[in-house]
């Protein structure tokens, strides 16, 4: 039958980069016994293009 359970988690890495790549384990540990789970995280950057707006009387 179905789980009486439910396996969820989340990691969040605030201003990402590529450094932050590679391979991630999350390991829980309670009294029934352990487990754990390998995720992988993967960074494409996306450049950005600058906009200047230019108002009436400003020099670029």
């Amino acid at each position: 039958g179905p789980e009486k359970y439910q396996v969820t988690g989340w990691l969040q890495v605030d201003e990402a980069s590529k450094h932050h790549e590679g391979y991630y384990i999350c390991v829980a540990h309670n009294k029934h016994g352990s487990d754990k789970q390998t995720g992988r995280i993967k960074i494409h950057e996306k450049k950005l293009n600058r906009v200047e707006r230019k108002e009436d009387g400003d020099q670029l």
